[in-house]
């Protein structure tokens, strides 16, 4: 994996990734083995210490329908992108509480 300069090269990225994390799984572990790549790496992701894989990003928008784009461009937290956080209850048939 790359290793970022700038830490905030990615801080759109890691959001996203904070908030699937916070919404959808008990633990980084749990994420981490539902993507099968290391606790350390979702670590390192999370910090902006290392940008995503095409195969984490391919992985996320397989198992939670969120495009490559939007995980990368967009903000999965706005409300503008709600549509985005529907399909994720949808697929992963959870309910929130926090909206």
């Amino acid at each position: 994996m790359k290793k970022l300069k700038n830490l905030n090269d990615n801080r759109i990225f890691r959001m996203n990734l904070d908030f699937l994390i916070e919404n959808y799984y008990k633990t980084q572990s749990e994420f981490s083995q539902k993507m099968d790549i290391s606790p350390g790496t979702v670590s390192n992701l999370l910090n902006g210490i290392n940008e995503p894989s095409v195969y984490l990003l391919k992985k996320i928008k397989e198992i939670h329908n969120i495009s490559i784009d939007q995980m990368l461009l967009g903000d999965i937290t706005k409300e503008d992108d709600q549509f985005y956080v529907k399909k994720l209850i949808k697929v992963n048939n959870v309910s929130m509480t926090n909206m």
